[in-house]
């Protein structure tokens, strides 16, 4: 049984271009967590520093 999320993706009812939507809101939803990621990251690093100067 594949995964719900495998069939979601790759269900053959959807058009090509409801696949491509699909694709590009995943991988917009991705892009977002990683940018969030990476600047509450970079933050943590700035903080560090910050406090580490003083």
């Amino acid at each position: 049984m594949p995964h719900p999320f495998s069939l979601w993706l790759y269900s053959p009812f959807f058009t090509k271009k409801e696949q491509g939507l699909k694709n590009f809101r995943l991988y917009l939803a991705f892009a977002c967590f990683w940018i969030k990621f990476s600047f509450i990251e970079i933050l943590k690093l700035k903080t560090k520093n910050a406090l580490g100067i003083f």
